[in-house]
């Protein structure tokens, strides 16, 4: 565990130990962020060889390409606050990282958004099942 993730915990820990935390539900999203590096030319491939982690990814709203990342995050519904957060290359598509960002207490249901992804929604019914 990384020192963001340690400090997130931490956090978390004390918010609920206080009991500031609604838990009304947990919302993920993630936002695309714009290498420093020059994106590669055609030619040159995929990577930049100043910035070997970024990657082209789909905006999904814009239909455009952007090179660099993704920050993946879940918020509680009630408060607004970030639970968790990960960044990664902007070729991740959001549901294969979700799973991971749901904390213990998030539940077992459906987000009102259609799920078609298998991955997330067979980790939801793990969940249900390992509670029920």
């Amino acid at each position: 565990m990384g020192l963001i993730e340690e400090l997130f915990a931490e956090l978390q820990r004390q918010l609920d130990t206080h009991g500031l935390l609604i838990k009304q539900g947990t919302l993920i999203d993630a936002s695309m962020v714009t290498s420093a590096a020059r994106r590669p030319r055609k030619e040159d491939g995929t990577t930049s060889p100043v910035d070997s982690d970024a990657r082209f990814g789909a905006d999904n709203e814009r239909r455009r390409f952007t090179f660099g990342y993704k920050m993946h995050v879940a918020v509680d519904q009630g408060t607004g606050l970030i639970r968790s957060g990960r960044l990664t290359s902007a070729n991740i598509q959001d549901v294969s990282v979700a799973p991971d960002l749901l904390p213990p207490s998030a539940g077992t249901s459906m987000p009102t958004a259609v799920i078609t992804a298998d991955r997330f929604a067979s980790c939801l019914r793990r969940r249900a099942s390992a509670t029920a």
